[in-house]
């Protein structure tokens, strides 16, 4: 995977100029449970060539992902996708309790970069109820050692 990652770099810089232009789209889905730290959920990522000529070297990924999450694959590499053919990828997420808004992005040797929706993936509520609880109470015990109350 590394070495077609550097060579569809490589090929990149070389054949973008001889290669016909294309144009992609990219959605991104997951109907999983993600609400709590530890939760692992499968985010799907469909990849479309929407233009006239052949996508070479199409490069997939997640991107604002969180330093605590995990993915697996980090990124996906499709040698050739043809025009009006789409191509399915899966990611699978470890979240940490950090909330993110992650989207999928995807770009080929011949294709500018396209970007999907956003998915919003907050945190747990009971979570964020307990956080704003403590902070009320560490806010509540300052102001009453400065005498405000």
């Amino acid at each position: 995977m590394l070495y077609l990652l550097i060579g569809t770099i490589l090929v990149q810089n070389v054949a973008s100029a001889e290669l016909p232009q294309t144009t992609l789209f990219i959605e991104l889905d997951s109907h999983w449970k993600h609400n709590e730290s530890g939760d692992l959920f499968v985010a799907r990522t469909d990849v479309s060539n929407i233009g006239e000529n052949p996508a070479i070297g199409v490069f997939v990924k997640l991107k604002d992902i969180p330093d605590g999450w995990h993915v697996y694959p980090c990124c996906y590499l499709i040698c050739q996708l043809d025009p009006d053919h789409t191509e399915v990828r899966y990611f699978i997420i470890e979240r940490d309790e950090t909330d993110a808004t992650i989207f999928a992005s995807a770009r080929a040797v011949n294709a500018d970069e396209v970007i999907s929706n956003k998915i919003a993936i907050p945190i747990f509520p009971g979570i964020a109820a307990l956080t704003m609880v403590a902070c009320g109470l560490v806010y509540y015990q300052d102001l009453k050692k400065k005498g405000r109350i």
